[in-house]
C-alpha cells in the first residue's frame, strides 16, 4: 500500500511539473507531458493525444488509486461489492499503464533534439522516472490471487 500511495503522489507530480526545458534560438520553453498531449490535439492527432493522456496519466493514476482502495478495504477487513470491482479494475489498468514506452520515447526525442537545442532536464522527469520504477516494483510484486484469497478469508469471519 505504501508503494501505491507513493506512486499516486509521483503520478501527479510527474504530470504537473515540467519534464524538461528546451532553449532554441534564445527562446526557452518548459514542457509537461500533458502539454505534449495537448500539442498533439492542436495538430489534429486526436487519437494519439488521447492515448498519451490515457496511458501516461489516467491509467497509472486509476491503477494506483484502485490498488490503494483495495488494500485499504482488505486491511479493514471490509468485503464490499466495490472490492471485487476494484480488483478487476486493477487487473485492467495493469495492462494499460505504459510508462516505460513514454520514457523510451522521451529519451529518443531528447537525444535527437540535443544537436539543435539546449535541453535541461527538470523535476517532472525525475518524478516520472521514479514513478516508472515504483510502478514496475508494484507490478513485479503484485499477486492479485493473494487479494482474492484474503477477501475469501475475510468473508469466512
Amino acid at each position: 500500500m505504501a508503494l501505491s500511495i507513493t506512486g499516486l503522489i509521483l503520478v501527479v507530480i510527474a504530470n504537473v511539473f515540467p519534464m524538461f526545458t528546451i532553449t532554441m534560438l534564445g527562446v526557452e520553453e518548459a514542457a509537461t507531458l500533458i502539454q505534449g498531449a495537448w500539442t498533439l490535439f492542436d495538430k489534429k492527432f486526436y487519437f494519439v493525444g488521447l492515448l498519451v493522456i490515457f496511458c501516461s496519466f489516467v491509467a497509472p493514476f486509476l491503477f494506483l488509486s484502485c490498488l490503494t482502495q483495495a488494500c485499504l478495504l482488505l486491511l479493514t477487513k471490509r468485503n464490499t461489492p466495490q472490492l471485487i470491482l476494484l480488483l478487476k479494475l486493477v487487473k485492467f489498468f495493469t495492462e494499460w499503464s505504459m510508462l516505460e514506452v513514454y520514457l523510451v520515447s522521451f529519451l529518443i526525442a531528447v537525444f535527437k533534439l540535443s544537436d539543435i537545442a539546449d535541453i535541461k532536464l527538470q523535476f517532472g522527469l525525475l518524478s516520472f522516472v521514479s514513478l516508472m520504477f515504483v510502478s514496475s516494483l508494484i507490478m513485479y510484486r503484485l499477486n492479485l490471487e493473494t487479494f482474492w484469497q484474503k477477501m475469501e478469508k475475510n468473508a469466512k469471519r
